[in-house]
């Protein structure tokens, strides 16, 4: 890190501020600040925020390749699931998956849920066993050519009791009233509202516990939200999530995730994989 602060601090003024972004490592940082190799240090993503926010037509072809091994891994993944396996049995299998369709690596550790864990929206795989009557979360992305992919899915393992199933319909309708709303012009307020709406209209709404959405590219969250405090206007070559859930603490969980590509006259869905409630057994 040292000789790395050496040569940045050959090239930077040091009588001029710089600017540093939010993935800068400490371990390079402070030596920069320790030379004093610039008047100051301030956060300057801004100035590449907005470039990265629009992706270029290469840029949306690689975020497309991406989403399809996405859907690739997916279908390799439920073939995974049988009685007895574990969560972690499951995850651990996961990077391979990914390998096999060009994928460097994930865009963040897979998160696989059954039964009552998929009440937390952010449940760590661990030892729990599948049991009959429990669904099946996985929310799973790769990095391909440094793009990323991220999509969230629901299953069943056996017949889903009838509350599972009613909120299973809620979110993917509430999903598709969402997508159903993309397009330039709108604002990601907007989208959110039209998402939890469903959600709120059928006695569920204080089970939706996040944000609808968030931007992804060279990071799987990039600058910028589908949330309800966010006015901005969806403008094209924005990609970002569409990721409702209704989350019961202790009993079940349902969420269903795509990653859409806003066009000149609408948007794409990047993911092909369906939203058809589907059994595993």
């Amino acid at each position: 890190n040292d000789v790395v602060a050496d040569a940045i601090a050959r090239e930077v003024d040091p009588t001029k501020p710089l600017g540093i972004d939010t993935v800068m490592r400490s371990g390079f940082l402070m030596p920069l600040m320790e030379r004093h190799a610039a008047s100051e240090f301030f956060l300057g993503d801004f100035a590449v925020t907005a470039a990265r926010t629009h992706k270029d037509a290469a840029e949306q072809e690689l975020m497309r390749a991406s989403s399809a091994a996405n859907d690739a891994v997916m279908a390799d993944a439920i073939k995974l699931v049988h009685e007895g396996v574990t969560e972690r049995e499951i995850a651990d299998q996961m990077l391979g998956l990914y390998r096999n369709h060009g994928c460097e690596g994930f865009s963040f550790p897979p998160i696989v849920s059954f039964g009552a864990n998929a009440g937390d929206p952010h449940h760590e795989p661990d030892d729990t066993v599948l049991k009959r009557g429990d669904v099946v979360l996985f929310d799973i992305g790769g990095r391909r050519r440094n793009y990323c992919s991220d999509m969230t899915r629901t299953f069943f393992w056996g017949e889903p009791d009838e509350e599972t199933a009613r909120i299973y319909d809620i979110v993917r309708r509430a999903n598709e009233a969402a997508e159903a709303l993309i397009a330039p012009g709108a604002r990601m307020c907007d989208l959110d509202r039209a998402a939890r709406d469903v959600i709120e209209d059928a006695g569920y709404g204080q089970y939706f516990t996040h944000r609808l959405g968030h931007s992804i590219g060279l990071q799987d969250h990039e600058p910028g939200d589908v949330s309800l405090v966010n006015e901005q206007v969806v403008e094209p070559g924005m990609t970002f999530s569409i990721e409702p859930g209704i989350y019961l603490p202790g009993r079940t969980g349902v969420r269903i995730e795509d990653l859409a590509l806003v066009t000149e006259n609408g948007v794409e869905i990047l993911n092909a994989y369906p939203h058809d409630p589907l059994r595993l057994d």
